[in-house]
């Protein structure tokens, strides 16, 4: 059955952790799962599911059997039926390419299931950390997706197996500013990917009742944290960074028996299993020596009526402890950032011109330029306790350094070793970043927007150079321009299109789903969201969603749901609300004003306003209450310029229709640069010299060109855009797909054409377009009605079906 398919199925899941230190251990493992799976029978009237086994990674910087080795040996061996091995993985000692290829490696042994950890601090070499458990966490996510792309429709997308990871959460915290960033960590963890949230080791049956109740709006399955822990084990355990073990607990542990460390295991799992969590892991030092141990645990803890009779047996919490003394302000930072980084501050000019010789120097490592970064360690060391990442995150950390403050240098802290007072679980001598963090964050108001912020890696290849010449000369995250800038079109990613066969797929199982489609992790999910994020990443304007293809009866719903995952994951890239029913345009322009006002009260950054795809020309009146809507709330609209029969039949009939849009859109508040013209587009095997009748005929790629630049030109109507959707111009393509998309799109700039819907991946815009190509397009341009025209016509087709084009 697997973990996550009994999560899903609502079984009580039980996942048995091991450390192997050997082959020997891995052996011993093995045997251990084949009994626990014939245990399942027994437990299934009780809705138990033992459905894993969990291969631990160096914990506590001990060593452990390698993750490979060991499932070469469990496979040779043979697990229990239905019980799978979920292996930790944590970014301690393997940077980004190296945790890459594991979990590739991975996923194609046939592993689904892994647990992602930020990792102890190793106990006799460097640790990595380049990524923590939210890199791990999104990785998994991209390998997933990779292997999801090969499907072409839903029955194969739900075939594909993919690699489901989950990841640890803890609220044995006892200052305010640790608890809070643990859950807020959580929920970013969520939304990176997790499938599921394990709760770390703790014993206080109230913080595991509290983390339940804080995390249901998560929608996310919890597991517990059994223990079966006696003194000797505790006292070591204690000494482990984020392992909290109070004075009470090991006072009550001192004198104990084995039988009482199993009896309050078992109290444990009463309690997961009465609260409602979602089921445990459970784990014992030295590992369980067979399955009878686990059975003995299980089978008590279903004999408990009422685990709150044993609270006290489960309740050691620390003290409260008041939060530590930290400067909440950086006033002065964010005063010299207002005036001189910012490129609104009255002295960002100034500096950006005074720094052009120092930037200059830094093309050649010279003098100058070391001299500088010399000056930029000093202060920015003695300020910030600086690293000299060279891709300064500063800003975004409310000028707290998570890199020289945190002894793993993570770039999303937490990390979970703080010790109960909010120090440094492996620097006494520090206060932990994220306490830092947060009370910084809630001085400034600025708690919301950081909980939807999962920052990024640092750009590596800037390490040891001046951060601040890269932020002012656009090298690093912060200023980096949009890919697709300098293109001279405005880009509109087309790929959460309902009608392309990959996506398509995806939102169709997610329309499977139901009502789980947006609150649960699925394929469908998983999808979207890296659709989402890629185009965004990759320079697009907006984000086009059409979900018409599915047929859903609950469209609107649906739309809104996609809308609030473009808010989610598409990095402020807004929505392009494309269908054709009035009702799914409004259900998504509502929620996207929604996530505005929400974001705004909130203290959050300003989201850009959306675009409406589309208005067509001949049902202008059936849209006008959505046209009206612009007297409220600011957002674009694409006039698609068509009759009753489809596209118009002459630049004039274009042209008289988009002054007559225009005048609807600007009468109802519309500013030009918020119209879109569509004149649409055919494809090479649709357009052509002829009519249906066979009389010969201007082409319609003339007349949307011709219609495009008196368009763009019209004095009355400065400042709108003209739109098409590039990819139709293949239809009829046999080879040089993107070719003939990118001369379509050369040529039509000559005509005045800005705004795409495309795919933003391919970079339409900056690469040269094949001169071949382009002439073909052209040829289609000339297409006047006249004979001449389509005798070149002929010809200029036979030749291109001889090429292998068409």
């Amino acid at each position: 059955m697997g973990i996550l398919q009994s999560l899903r199925e609502k079984q009580f899941t039980c996942i048995v952790e091991f450390t192997p230190h050997s082959r020997a251990d891995v052996q011993r493992m093995a045997e251990v799962s084949r009994d626990l799976a014939a245990l399942n029978d027994k437990y299934a009237s009780k809705g138990v599911k033992i459905a894993g086994v969990a291969l631990t990674q160096n914990p506590g910087g001990s060593l452990a059997y390698e993750h490979h080795a060991a499932l070469a040996v469990l496979n040779e061996k043979g697990m229990g039926e239905g019980i799978e091995a979920m292996p930790h993985i944590t970014g301690k000692e393997m940077n980004a390419d190296a945790l890459r290829t594991i979990l590739r490696a991975l996923a194609e042994a046939g592993v689904t299931t892994i647990l992602a950890l930020t990792g102890d601090v190793p106990g006799s070499a460097q640790g990595v950390f380049e990524l923590d458990s939210l890199g791990i966490l999104e990785l998994a996510n991209e390998i997933s997706y990779s292997l999801l792309k090969k499907a072409r429709n839903p029955e194969q997308m739900a075939q594909i197996p993919v690699l489901n990871a989950g990841a640890a959460v803890s609220p044995f915290k006892y200052t305010e500013g640790s608890l809070a960033m643990q859950l807020i960590k959580a929920s970013k963890k969520v939304r990176a990917g997790a499938a599921f949230l394990i709760c770390q080791s703790g014993w206080d049956a109230e913080r595991s009742e509290f983390l339940l109740n804080e995390l249901q709006v998560e929608n996310t399955p919890l597991i517990g944290n059994v223990q079966v822990v006696n003194y000797v084990a505790a006292r070591f355990m204690r000494s482990l960074p984020g392992c909290v073990i109070s004075d009470p607990f090991l006072e009550r542990l001192r004198g104990e028996t084995a039988d009482d460390a199993q009896e309050r295991a078992s109290q444990q799992a009463a309690m997961f299993r009465g609260l409602g969590y979602a089921g445990i892991h459970i784990g014992k030092p030295g590992d369980f020596q067979s399955a009878e141990e686990v059975e003995a645990i299980l089978d008590r803890a279903l004999e408990i009526p009422d685990w709150r009779e044993h609270k006290e047996n489960l309740t050691f919490p620390m003290p409260e402890r008041p939060a530590p003394l930290l400067r909440s302000s950086a006033s002065v930072s964010k005063a010299v950032h207002n005036l001189v980084f910012d490129e609104a501050g009255a002295l960002h000019g100034i500096a950006r011109a005074a720094l052009s010789p120092f930037n200059r120097s830094a093309e050649r490592e010279g003098g100058l330029y070391r001299l500088f970064k010399g000056w930029e360690a000093m202060g920015k060391g003695v300020l910030y306790q600086c690293e000299n990442c060279g891709d300064c995150f500063l800003p975004e950390n409310q000028y707290v350094c998570t890199i020289g403050e945190c002894e793993k240098g993570l770039n999303n802290p937490p990390c979970g070793d703080a010790d109960p007072t909010g120090i440094c679980g492996n620097n006494p001598n520090r206060v932990c970043v994220g306490e830092k963090l947060y009370y910084r964050l809630v001085h400034y108001k600025a708690l919301d927007s950081f909980k939807r912020t999962i920052l990024p890696p640092r750009d590596y290849a800037l390490r040891n150079t001046a951060s601040v010449l890269n932020y002012f000369f656009n090298r690093d995250h912060a200023t980096k321009p949009n890919p697709l800038a300098s293109s001279g079109l405005i880009q509109i990613g087309e790929l959460l299109h309902a009608t392309i066969p990959f996506p398509g797929a995806a939102m169709r199982l997610m329309l499977e789903a139901g009502d789980k489609a947006f609150s649960e992790s699925n394929k469908g999910r998983l999808v979207v969201e890296h659709l989402i994020a890629d185009q965004a990443r990759q320079g697009a304007n907006y984000l086009d969603v059409n979900l018409d293809a599915l047929g859903a009866p609950n469209a609107p719903d649906l739309m809104r749901g996609f809308v609030r995952m473009i808010r989610e994951h598409g990095c402020g890239v807004p929505p392009c609300v494309d269908s054709s029913d009035v009702a799914v345009l409004r259900a998504g322009l509502e929620e996207w004003f929604a996530l505005s006002d929400a974001a705004k009260q909130n203290g959050g950054e300003t989201i850009r306003p959306p675009l409406v795809n589309s208005i067509p020309f001949v049902e202008r009146e059936k849209f006008r209450p959505l046209i009206a809507m612009r007297a409220d709330r600011p957002f674009g609209i694409v006039c698609l310029l068509v009759g009753m029969a489809g596209p118009l039949k002459s630049p004039d009939e274009m042209f008289e229709a988009a002054r007559e849009m225009f005048s609807l859109a600007t009468e109802a508040g519309f500013q030009p640069g918020d119209i879109f013209f569509d004149t649409v587009t055919l494809g090479i095997a649709s357009d052509g010299c002829m009519d249906a009748m066979g009389n010969i005929k201007a082409s319609h790629t003339r007349n949307s060109f011709l219609a495009i630049e008196r368009i763009r030109k019209d004095p009355t109507m400065k400042g709108v855009h003209a739109l098409l959707g590039v990819s139709n111009w293949t239809f009829g393509a046999q080879r040089r797909r993107i070719g003939h998309i990118r001369a379509f799109i050369a040529a039509a700039q000559k005509y005045g054409l800005d705004a795409v819907i495309a795919d933003v991946e391919k970079e339409f815009g900056l690469r040269e377009a094949a001169p071949e190509l382009v002439e073909f397009v052209e040829m289609f341009v000339g297409l006047d009605g006249g004979e001449e025209s389509m005798l070149t016509y002929s010809a200029e087709m036979q030749k291109a079906r001889q090429a292998g084009w068409i």
